[in-house]
Parts: structure tokens; sequence; C-alpha cells
């Protein structure tokens, strides 16, 4: 089912067939397909990433615009799996970790950033479009040492334009549709981020490795995908059997628009039964394995509770 088969089946249910009502079901269905696809980390939503750490201290890696969230990360192609955890935990635990240099055995998530690339060095960022009628606006919010700033700059086509503060981290960069593409690039003139005439930002997430690696090395990370938007009539949904579940929830969202409310709740309420026999399906149709996994994460070690192999440590005292 596309996203037009979808959007007219609903209004045919609901009795609301003219061209405006027909609109707004294509609104409901893009919004209701986004909260299907983030309700599960679905299989058809996976993928694998490989890449190559930098050695530094920080290592942070910045993945494409394409990857939502992080599931599971291996350090080196013979290596070993490297667990997520709280920064918070890793300051109680090992502050010093941050600085060390080493084998990762740990990576915390840091805040998306609205480039694919950070600046070499803190700057103006310059923006550009490949079409002369582009003149609406971008809106950029950023960091520059322990100060954040935000404006709006507007673009004037192919004639490059720079922002007036210098940033070092760029959080977001918004902008609406555009008639072209809009390059963004560093004070040096590196293109750090691009943006198609029809998105309107893109976030990259951002991870730390720590300690920092001290040579580089390959990394494969499991991730999951960011659903494809539904723009033409014609786009379909990557995720299989949600058919009846996402017209369930299209057709609740036009019921309550004809102030149908109670019929609405029922046809949420059949929506959310519908995405629980996804879910049943996904888990029981397939090959599937349940497992427990045994982790250590290293917080506590037994010299921590006993002292040493010959003492018991505080209260009880020597053997």
């Amino acid at each position: 089912m596309n996203l037009i088969d979808c959007a007219t089946l609903a209004c045919e249910k609901v009795g609301l067939v003219d061209a405006a009502s027909i609109l707004l079901s294509k609104k409901y269905a893009r919004q209701r397909y986004k909260m299907i696809y983030d309700s599960a980390l679905w299989q058809d939503t996976q993928i694998l990433y490989a890449t190559t750490t930098p050695a530094a201290t920080p290592t942070d890696l910045i993945f494409p615009h394409y990857v939502e969230r992080i599931v599971a990360v291996r350090y080196d192609t013979s290596g070993y799996n490297v667990p997520m955890s709280q920064a918070s935990t890793l300051f109680l635990v090992a502050p010093s970790i941050f600085d060390d240099d080493g084998e990762p055995y740990r990576y915390i998530e840091l805040p998306p950033v609205g480039v694919a690339v950070l600046p070499a060095a803190a700057g103006v960022l310059k923006f550009v479009s490949d079409d002369a009628s582009d003149t609406g606006s971008v809106r950029v919010q950023g960091e520059n040492g322990a100060t954040e700033y935000r404006e709006t700059v507007s673009l004037n086509g192919l004639t490059v334009v720079p922002t007036t503060r210098n940033y070092e981290t760029p959080i977001i960069i918004a902008k609406d549709t555009t008639a072209g593409t809009i390059t963004v690039k560093d004070a040096s003139d590196n293109v750090i981020q691009t943006l198609p005439p029809d998105e309107k930002d893109r976030r990259h997430c951002r991870i730390r490795l720590v300690p920092g690696p001290t040579s580089s090395k390959a990394i494969l990370v499991l991730c999951k995908r960011k659903p494809q938007p539904l723009i033409d009539d014609l786009d379909t949904p990557t995720l299989r059997g949600i058919d009846n579940t996402w017209l369930a929830y299209v057709t609740a969202d036009m019921l309550e628009t004809d102030k149908q409310y109670p019929k609405g709740q029922i046809k949420i309420t059949e929506g959310a039964g519908l995405l629980a026999g996804v879910r049943d399906e996904e888990n029981n149709q397939g090959q599937k394995e349940s497992v427990i996994i045994p982790a250590y994460n290293g917080e506590m070690s037994r010299s921590d509770l006993y002292g040493g192999d010959d003492d018991c440590g505080w209260p009880y005292g020597k053997n």
C-alpha cells in the first residue's frame, strides 16, 4: 500500500472524498507511519555501517544522516563489542577515562549535530544554493566554546552568504523547501553539509569512544535507519506487514477530523491491536533466538569488595 492508497481508502471509509480531505489524510498518513516506525526496532530498519576510527583523544564519530540510533558497536575486525555507558556513570566510576588513550571499552552518546563533518576550526559557516532563485532563510544554532549562538541567514542564490557568528559545533541547520540544493561550508571552504531541496534539515548521530584509540581501527556499527519520508503519492513504507494498522490509525485521524471522536477512539484501539500483531509476526514467524548474555560493566572488581586476595576488606578485617 502506497501513500495515496492509504489516504484515499481512509477517506472513503469515513465518507470524506473531496480533494482537501485526501490532502489532509496524506498528512496524517505520513505522521502515523513515522509513529509506527519509531515504535520498535524492526528488522527492516536495521543496517550495518562500517567506518574507521581516528587515532585521537577525544574520538568522536559522526554518522550519516540516515542513521537514527546506534544499536551496537564492534571495535576492530577481530575485536569485541563496545557497550554503551551513560556519561554520568563514567564520571562517577572512571573520570580519567575521558583523557586516557588505549583500547576503547565504552562509548557514550553525544547530542546530534547538524553537519556531516565538524568544521576544521571555529569560524563562520557559508551557505550557497545551486539555484539562483533561492532567497529564503536558513536557521543556524550552534556552539563556540561555552557559548551558544542562534541566527538566521538569508540565502542569495548562487552567491555565498556567511554567518555573522563563529561556530565550532553546529547543532541545527534548518531551512524551508528550496528550489536547489544548499551547500554548507566551514571557514576553510570545506563542505560540511548538503541539504537537498525537499529536506528541511539533517541531524547526525554522534558518539565518543573512551578511552581514545591510539591507532586507526575498523569499526562496525549496527544502526537503526531513519524512516524514508513519504513525499510522493507512490511512495511506499519500507516496513512490511503494516498496511492494516497504518490504515486504522489514519482512519481514526479522519474520524476525529469529522468530529466522530468515539469512533476515532475505537479505531485507535484497533490500530494498537493490529500493531501488536505485526510485532508478534516479526518475533514469531521468522528465525528468532532468545538468549541471555551476561554483561560485565567494569564498575567493580573483587578488590573493590574484598581489598585484595588475602584481605576481606572493611569492615570484616583480615582472614
